[in-house]
């Protein structure tokens, strides 16, 4: 965990004050206040039905409607990159190597092939998302994700659906991502060793306000 002398130098990424959000008379959260800086892995928890993936929608700007302030540093485009944890999110009639260049076309071949080569799916990169395993599918998720170069992801639960060991694995790629891309992760979870295992920092959501861990 960082220390407050620490965060304090790190660039400030978003800034969030008195969040509230509800769905027409229910209530979902309210006055929530919390930074996030670059660089950082940040964990968000809490129990289901608390909010974390609306929270998360609303950080990365797939919801709009809330109240309260949401402010983005310097340089953050208008959308950013999600991982999910359903693995229909990859276009079944694209090859592997196609669905990471998909959102991005920019990337150059040699940017994807190193992806493929990170993420271990070189030998699969011809492969179509019905030939994969679970494992596989997310590592194909990753690496759309990450290859645009993005400033910051948000991935909602993306190991849920996989047995520990995989898990295990896309864990420590993902820390790996992190320290040698230096991009900003927020990620949703309920696994407590997730958390730990890839929190810089953890906020725990309640009915009440959320709380650093």
């Amino acid at each position: 965990m960082q220390s407050e002398d620490k965060r304090e130098a790190n660039t400030q990424m978003i800034c969030v004050r008195n969040l509230s959000k509800q769905y027409g008379s229910t209530l979902v959260f309210e006055q929530l206040n919390f930074e996030i800086y670059e660089g950082e892995i940040l964990v968000i928890m809490g129990e289901s039905g608390v909010g974390k993936s609306t929270l998360l929608n609303l950080l990365g700007k797939i919801e709009s409607d809330f109240k309260g302030e949401i402010v983005y540093g310097h340089g953050l485009t208008d959308s950013f990159p999600f991982v999910f944890q359903a693995f229909e999110s990859l276009l079944p009639w694209l090859t592997v190597e196609q669905n990471i260049s998909w959102l991005n076309p920019k990337s150059t071949s040699r940017e994807i092939n190193r992806w493929l080569e990170l993420l271990k799916l070189t030998e699969r990169k011809k492969y179509y998302p019905s030939e994969l395993s679970g494992g596989q599918k997310q590592r194909v998720a990753l690496a759309r994700a990450f290859v645009g170069k993005p400033k910051m992801v948000f991935l909602d639960e993306p190991f849920a659906s996989l047995d520990r060991e995989l898990r295990e694995e896309l864990q420590e790629m993902l820390v790996q991502i992190n320290r040698e891309e230096a991009v900003t992760m927020v990620i949703v979870t309920h696994d407590i060793q997730e958390a730990r295992k890839l929190g810089t920092r953890t906020l725990l959501l309640k009915e009440t306000g959320i709380d650093e861990l």
